[in-house]
């Protein structure tokens, strides 16, 4: 008699679980696409950061170097040259980076949404 009792208390305890897990993913199926919208602004935000930041560090480090030397004498323009060569230098590697990956998305948005396959994978 007992365990009839407690099997039946389960049992109401199992399907109160079971209704309040339904309604739980219902609730964050709603949030989820309340969600969808500020998310999808985000990934826009951050793309076009990923895109414009390459080339704004460029042109700052670049600006920043000509603005450190200082005359117009044929001294200042050298010293000028070797600061936008060290430069070049140094955010070369960063700049083909950058392109490597544009190059990857390129490919991945020329292929209807599948990643680009590496040499290797594809023979």
């Amino acid at each position: 008699m007992f365990e009839t009792a407690r099997v039946k208390e389960l049992a109401a305890r199992k399907r109160l679980l079971v209704a309040e897990s339904e309604v739980n993913r219902r609730l964050l199926a709603v949030e989820l696409a309340r969600l969808q919208p500020a998310v999808a602004q985000a990934e826009k935000a951050a793309g076009i950061g990923r895109a414009v930041s390459p080339l704004l560090l460029t042109i700052a480090a670049v600006a920043g170097g000509f603005l450190l030397t200082k005359g117009n004498s044929l001294k200042g323009l050298g010293a000028k040259a070797l600061v936008g060569w060290q430069l070049f230098k140094r955010l070369k590697p960063l700049w083909d980076r950058w392109r490597a990956g544009k190059g990857e998305a390129e490919q991945t948005d020329r292929q209807d949404g599948e990643p680009a396959k590496a040499p290797a994978e594809s023979a």
